[in-house]
């Protein structure tokens, strides 16, 4: 699994679910993100900071 895996359908769906930033956060720390990953993971940064995406405790 890759972050770009993860990240995109985040970006997509607007929802970042815990079980989700688990799995970023496990591979963030596996060392293996690319530099076209860690913009995806910029993007999600933004997005959570200006409102685009939303962060939930529940599953979707």
């Amino acid at each position: 699994m890759r972050l770009t895996d993860v990240i995109q359908p985040v970006l997509e769906a607007g929802i970042l679910t815990t079980d989700v930033e688990s799995k970023i956060n496990h591979l963030i720390w596996s060392g293996s993100a690319n530099a076209q990953e860690i913009a995806l993971l910029h993007q999600l940064l933004e997005g959570l900071t200006c409102g685009d995406i939303r962060y939930t405790t529940t599953a979707i």
